[in-house]
């Protein structure tokens, strides 16, 4: 098994998911972490996590 996370360089969006999600209603999608542009220009580490065999 093995799982890779991205990591952004830029800080972590947490108060823009939050400002966002609480003005949008129900009939609208959550607003999501690629909306951001947190991952524009690939700018992230790819951290690679497994088990062994």
């Amino acid at each position: 098994m093995r799982w890779v996370y991205k990591y952004p360089h830029r800080a972590y969006p947490y108060d823009e998911l939050v400002r966002v999600n609480g003005q949008r209603n129900r009939l609208q999608p959550e607003y999501e972490l690629l909306d951001t542009g947190i991952f524009n220009d690939n700018r992230y580490f790819d951290i690679t996590a497994g088990v062994s065999t």
